[in-house]
């Protein structure tokens, strides 16, 4: 008897399961790629703003 005969359902369900939890994994990683990308975008806009309110009071800038 062949092992693939022996173990076709319960090798095709593990493989899926393999398969869910790779895309899990790398669903949770573009995640994690976005959060820290939107936070630095956000950072960035906020020392715009700073910088912009610094040049405005000491007169570098029109208001």
């Amino acid at each position: 008897m062949c092992s693939v005969e022996k173990f076709g359902p319960a090798k095709a369900i593990i493989e899926q399961r393999g398969v869910r939890a790779t895309v899990r994994r790398w669903l949770g990683r573009s995640g994690w790629l976005v959060v820290i990308w939107l936070g630095s975008v956000a950072v960035l806009g906020v020392a715009a703003w700073l910088l912009r309110l610094l040049m405005q009071a000491i007169g570098m800038s029109p208001a």
